[in-house]
């Protein structure tokens, strides 16, 4: 039987969820989220690895990748300007950060079918 702090902490996990989908374009500071969330950062930790098995930084990572391999794959736009609208602050971090995740670069993914297996390609599907 669950109890009453196990349901707010999923509707907690539930609404950053939401948020951090609709800014991903801006660096969150996790201090705003802990506020905005009225939660401690240990807290609102605990409650992302129990229900999504994964930090919120990397939670947060990890959307701003999935939405880059969309921007890619569906848009012109250059590496810079889909890192830059997905908050990176330079080309090479977004590419190391890209290449760590999917397996290769952000250059050579528009080479790539979009039902393509790597590394990455179900966390896309989920995405869209």
């Amino acid at each position: 039987m669950r109890g009453r702090d196990e349901a707010a902490g999923e509707r907690h996990v539930d609404h950053r969820h939401v948020g951090l989908q609709q800014q991903q374009a801006r660096p969150v500071q996790p201090q705003l989220q802990v506020i905005a969330a009225r939660l401690s950062t240990r807290q609102l930790e605990r409650l992302f690895r129990k229900y999504l098995s994964r930090s919120p930084a990397r939670y947060y990572l990890e959307l701003r990748l999935n939405r880059a391999r969309l921007l890619l794959l569906q848009t012109n736009m250059s590496v810079i300007d889909v890192a830059l609208a997905c908050g990176f602050v330079s080309a090479s971090h977004f590419s190391k950060c890209y290449r760590d995740f999917f397996g290769h670069t952000p250059r050579k993914e528009r080479g790539l079918p979009l039902t393509g297996s790597g590394a990455g390609s179900s966390q896309v599907a989920a995405a869209i």
